[in-house]
């Protein structure tokens, strides 16, 4: 067996046992440390073990096939009765062969392979965007120096390893430990890249370590992608007699970093590989190598000159710096408005943009990165009694109640005036000023959310809980306003108070451990939100029985207050007619007075007529002579008499007809 053979099977064991041990150091650590680029150095580590371990088969095959047909070109040699032979097949390998074996390893084994290597590097792309970069990652400080140190080593390792295993690639008979020795190169890489990811955080550049993971990630989907490719293109790709196989999963990108030679002369192989002909000989690929020196020129020197051009977008101002200055005078300082601007280009003027006419949101009592606890299909509504977040501040504020008992967990109890609530406080401002926003303090949206939790905490030691949670809530929104406006303004801020919301306060949802209340007010154990309901509850029916009461007493007090009306008024029409009435009387007693002393008897014939006129208005009257001498008696009826067809009824001869 040739001696090359022997060092790349035992080269591929060295990468074997490498890349497994810098497989399980990549995991421990990143469970240690927690970040996110650490986290996405295992898959490449973890492709590099199963490379590893494929081309560890892939070369032990090729030894026994290469050993095999030397064994049989000995046998040849040492026949010389070729009668032994009559069937030259014989001398040939069959289908349970060495050689066979490879031949169909090489046909079925390596597409599956490659494939299966671009699922893992694909899927573990998704994985590591989807799991490790839109989530929120914890990465442990104290633990980031011993992932500095130990990533820095596996780099080294692998570096040193990767590098002789390309150097021994360029050998014909090594070629197929090619791809093992390019993922071990790209291990080092991505273990650098850990290595400066978790140096930054440590010494407080979070930011290069989420933005190294980005570029980890898109590493590995763009490598999953482009090994898939190359098992594409490998179907359609002319075989020529000859030319040098290259298996699917070897990534041509990361064979850049173990080439010995240029990048040109790499990217000619892959297209002749590719193509099947010599794609570097022909004019067009000659003049694009000697046009892109000029080409690349002219695009960076275009960029370069795009630093001059300035857009600033309709809701934004910016304030324009010359070499780290904001003005070019004490008394002048340029603000860009919307639209597009000229300026030097970078690094002689700077822009610094916000964007001033957009509505900040600042939300107090609850720790950042909280959601509220609703369902993503429908916003029911949050009642008192139901949690609202997983943790919410509590506030002390006063109360002009008594206090109530609490007995502690030493049995002792202490009565004071005072309540707690919770919520969510929010406050929205905007920048009026943006010289002073940008350079008056370090951090001018904390400072902002320091002045408002300062203002509410100080407002809220001295207001009622029960008026702020019924109908003091918009007054309290709006003297927090201006009190934070007025703090914002002696700190020259550059910023406006435009709204400050007290609507989600209620009441704490859990009493504080080791705190029992007692007494009749409040539940002993229990929803402290519970018991404020109850409270409002009581204190809504007192209200309600209050006003139904005030409502009969203005229905009792108008209904007696008409009956008055009416019997007064009837008393005094009542008096007002019998003074009347005695006033005629006495009026026509003095009038028939006068009649009788004119004349006594005519006054009294006329009242005896008027008498028997009254008496007999009403009675039949029968005339009857005195003489005595006719007795016929004459018969006046004036009453009313009835028509005589009404009496002239003729029944039989109705019967007759």
């Amino acid at each position: 067996m040739p001696a090359d053979d022997k060092r790349a099977g035992s080269v591929a064991v060295v990468g074997v046992v490498l890349s497994l041990a810098c497989l399980s150091f990549a995991i421990f650590l990143s469970r240690l440390s927690g970040a996110a680029c650490s986290w996405l150095s295992v898959p490449v580590a973890l492709t590099a073990f199963l490379v590893w371990s494929f081309l560890w088969i892939h070369v032990r095959m090729r030894q026994a096939a290469l050993q095999e047909q030397m064994d049989l070109q000995s046998l040849q040699e040492r026949r010389q009765d070729i009668s032994l032979f009559q069937d030259e097949s014989t001398l040939k390998p069959d289908l349970l062969s060495a050689g066979s074996r490879l031949n169909q390893f090489d046909k079925y084994a390596v597409p599956c392979f490659s494939v299966l290597i671009s699922i893992v590097l694909m899927g573990s792309c998704y994985w590591g965007w989807v799991v490790l970069l839109l989530g929120t990652s914890d990465v442990s400080s104290s633990h980031s120096l011993t992932g500095v140190g130990f990533f820095s080593g596996m780099a080294l390792a692998c570096f040193l390893v990767g590098r002789y295993a390309s150097g021994l690639a360029s050998i014909p008979a090594c070629r197929l430990i090619r791809p093992g020795a390019s993922f071990t190169l790209g291990f080092a890489a991505s273990s650098g890249m850990v290595v400066v990811g978790l140096a930054s955080h440590h010494f407080g550049a979070p930011v290069l370590e989420r933005f190294l993971a980005h570029i980890m990630a898109c590493f590995l989907g763009l490598l999953g992608l482009e090994i898939a490719l190359n098992q594409v293109l490998d179907f359609y790709r002319p075989k020529v007699e000859g030319q040098e196989w290259r298996p699917s999963f070897d990534s041509r990108s990361l064979a850049i970093l173990g080439s010995r030679t240029s990048l040109f002369k790499t990217v000619a192989d892959t297209l002749n590989y590719q193509f099947g002909f010599e794609v570097s000989e022909t004019w067009f690929y000659r003049f694009f190598q000697k046009a892109i020196a000029p080409l690349l020129l002219f695009q960076l020197l275009a960029l370069y000159l795009l630093t001059c051009l300035v857009v600033i977008g309709p809701e934004e101002q910016a304030v324009l710096e010359t070499f780290g200055r904001k003005s070019l005078s004490e008394t002048q300082v340029r603000i860009l408005g919307p639209g597009l601007h000229l300026k030097w280009p970078w690094p002689v003027q700077n822009v610094y943009r916000e964007k001033t006419r957009r509505v900040r949101e600042i939300l107090l009592g609850r720790p950042e990165g909280q959601t509220l606890k609703t369902s993503p299909d429908r916003l029911p509504a949050i009642l008192w009694t139901s949690t609202h977040f997983d943790w919410e501040y509590p506030f002390l504020m006063a109360s002009e109640r008594a206090g109530h008992e609490i007995r502690m967990s030493d049995d002792s109890s202490l009565t004071v005036p005072v309540n707690i609530v919770s919520g969510q406080i929010t406050v929205h401002y905007r920048i009026k000023n943006l010289v002073n926003y940008l350079y008056g303090h370090m951090d001018p949206d904390r400072l902002v959310e320091n002045i408002a939790y300062r203002e509410l905490v100080h407002y809220l030691a001295g207001e009622d809980a029960l008026k702020l949670l019924g109908q003091g809530r918009t007054f309290a929104g709006k003297w927090l306003q201006q009190v934070v406006q007025s703090a914002c303004d002696q700190q020259q801020l550059g910023v406006e108070v435009v709204f400050v919301g007290l609507q989600d306060v209620h009441p704490p949802i859990v009493l504080p451990p080791g705190a029992v209340q007692t007494g009749t007010a409040m539940p002993s154990v229990g929803s402290v939100g519970e018991a404020f309901e109850g409270v409002v509850a009581a204190e809504a029916q007192r209200h309600a029985l209050i006003l139904e009461a005030e409502a009969y007493q203005a229905k009792t007090l108008a209904l007696a207050k008409g009956e008055a009306y009416i019997e007064t008024e009837r008393a005094e029409a009542y008096g007002y007619r019998r003074i009347a009435v005695a006033k005629a009387e006495a009026d026509a007693f003095l009038d028939r007075l006068q009649a009788f002393d004119v004349s006594p008897e005519v006054y009294r014939s006329r009242k005896h007529l008027d008498a028997v006129e009254e008496a007999l208005s009403s009675a039949r009257k029968f005339i009857l002579p005195t003489d005595g001498g006719d007795h016929e008696v004459t018969m006046l009826d004036w009453e009313e008499k009835l028509r005589t067809d009404l009496l002239d009824l003729n029944f039989r001869e109705e019967v007759t007809r």
